[in-house]
């Protein structure tokens, strides 16, 4: 046989679990459980600042510390400023800021009086997200006759990215609540499914409010009842804000609208880009994504005459010999925005920060588990990614 043909047998028969020599037993090296897999690059095309120090977000952060108190879980923190976002000012359908107001410029002129529509609600509440380390975006939600409807026809609200639950959640915060189907957060299409499969009735509309404002239950019956009716009449188009290359893009996704609008509300509606498929919408950031490489091993074709390997069954019995040894260099590569570090634990040691972007694992006999996640500048921290793998016989 020639070499090549050696190597493709290797191949076969590890696959295949053949024995090896009792005296030299085989150890085996199989990856029992993981979800390290291919980071979502669609992640990269986010609408954000490129870092977190930047003049605005400095200032709208000085503006929240001594007005804000949030908690240091994850789903409080997002509920507790959305909150103080809704109370802010009463809503006002006619209330538009200037384009140039920042976040605080809102905040500012809501404490002299002012009174703002559903895009300023949403804008401070991303905005001030954004400041303190969130993965947020304005998403507008459009009727099925926007492309020359009247004002009024269109609603802002905020999706953010939850680490804890792994997935983006809808907030809307003119209206100070969120949606959840039983226990699960949903975010805008969810919603919009189980509309359209005429389940959108059991769907709770959650307040973000304190549990000292906690509406009654009739009153929490009626707010379910006003806000699916009102949210209903919306669900024609979900677009997004993304950038390709440096290019900022509004990302349509047809809900129940069948065109493809190029205007809105009759005016022109420029950088509208069109998509059906919900993953360009519903990626996941903050994620980890692992690169094992073996810091040594053997030329199984270098082998085959030193070990006088001259069938298939000398192969496999000979195989404990110079089979891989599980001493790994592992690489790490994520999609974060604000990224500063990666956290690592292996087996039941506790987390440790690393002060790169690579790390040694060797494995024991028995199961090993690897564990990693990354840390933006904010201190959040992004999901797991973890390998689990048993070395043995």
């Amino acid at each position: 046989m020639t070499p090549l043909r050696w190597l493709v047998v290797f191949l076969t028969w590890w696959a295949w679990g053949a024995l090896a020599q009792p005296d030299a037993p085989l150890r085996r090296i199989e990856v029992t459980d993981t979800n390290n897999f291919r980071l979502d690059q669609a992640a990269k095309t986010m609408a954000l600042p490129d870092t977190l120090d930047a003049a605005e977000y400095v200032r709208l952060r000085e503006y929240l510390a001594p007005r804000v108190r949030l908690g240091e879980e994850e789903l409080d923190a997002i509920q507790q400023l959305a909150d103080w976002v809704s109370r802010r000012w009463q809503h006002d359908a006619h209330g538009v800021a200037p384009l140039q107001f920042s976040a605080v410029d809102i905040l500012q002129a809501a404490e002299r009086g002012q009174r703002y529509s559903c895009t300023e609600y949403s804008k401070v509440l991303r905005d001030s997200l954004v400041a303190l380390g969130f993965i947020a975006r304005v998403v507008t939600l459009q009727s099925t006759d926007i492309e020359y409807g009247p004002p009024g026809t269109a609603h802002v609200l905020v999706e953010v990215w939850s680490n804890q639950l792994q997935k983006w959640i809808m907030v809307d915060p003119q209206w100070g609540l969120y949606p959840r189907d039983g226990t699960r957060w949903l975010d805008v299409l969810e919603l919009y499914r189980l509309k359209k499969a005429g389940k959108l009735g059991r769907v709770a509309m959650v307040p973000v409010a304190s549990v000292q404002r906690r509406p009654s239950e009739a009153q929490l019956r009626a707010l379910g009842e006003e806000y699916r009716a009102f949210v209903s009449g919306y669900l024609g188009y979900l677009s997004v804000p993304l950038r390709a290359d440096r290019e900022r893009i509004h990302l349509l996704f047809p809900l129940d609208g069948q065109r493809w609008p190029l205007t809105f509300h009759g005016l022109p509606r420029s950088a509208q880009v069109f998509t059906t498929d919900p993953n360009d919408i519903y990626f996941e950031p903050n994620r980890v994504s692992l690169v094992l490489t073996y810091r040594a091993h053997a030329q199984p074709v270098g082998l085959l005459g030193e070990l006088e390997i001259e069938s298939e069954q000398d192969y496999i019995a000979k195989l404990p010999k110079f089979a891989a040894v599980p001493d790994f260099d592992i690489s790490m590569h994520h999609n974060m925005p604000w990224f500063a570090a990666y956290e690592l634990a292996i087996d039941d040691a506790p987390w440790s920060r690393l002060g790169g972007e690579s790390a040694h694992w060797q494995l024991h006999e028995g199961i090993n588990l690897l564990r990693v996640r990354a840390v933006n500048a904010a201190g959040w921290r992004g999901p797991e990614t973890f390998i689990e793998i048993r070395y043995g016989r």
